[in-house]
């Protein structure tokens, strides 16, 4: 993972657990802001398309993604420091991508970590920026 520095990713491994406690409840805030930020893109996924936004929040189908996500993440920063199980598990995701279409610029998700304005939160939010243009 050569676009991650060995800060970040230690930062990603020792963050990411406090958002797995409550894996569907991090990963809805990430999807919840990243359509909010554009609309659009709840069009991308075809179980999204039937579901107004006033009942997306609330939505199975939104938690069982948020659940998705938060596996494949898990997945990921379990490969994290064995370079041929972390190219594997990015191929599988980006095949899962390049089925529905989904660009880059779709998954540059904003950080699941809480902002709270200290250093050690910006540099969470780095790490896990930097992380989501490594998946896509």
């Amino acid at each position: 993972m050569q676009r991650l520095t060995p800060s970040q990713r230690e930062i990603v491994k020792a963050t990411f657990p406090a958002m797995e406690a409550d894996a569907i409840r991090s990963a809805l805030q990430v999807l919840l802001l990243l359509f909010s930020e554009h609309p659009r893109y709840k069009n991308i996924w075809p179980q999204f398309r039937a579901i107004p936004d006033s009942a997306l929040m609330s939505a199975v189908e939104l938690r069982r993604h948020a659940s998705v996500y938060m596996k494949g993440l898990r997945a990921i920063i379990d490969a994290m420091d064995d370079e041929i199980s972390l190219a594997e598990q990015l191929k599988r995701i980006a095949r899962a991508h390049i089925k529905w279409n989904i660009h880059k610029a779709h998954v540059m998700a904003p950080s699941p970590c809480e902002h709270n304005g200290d250093e050690g939160t910006h540099q969470a939010i780095d790490a896990f920026f930097s992380l989501s243009a490594i998946i896509s």
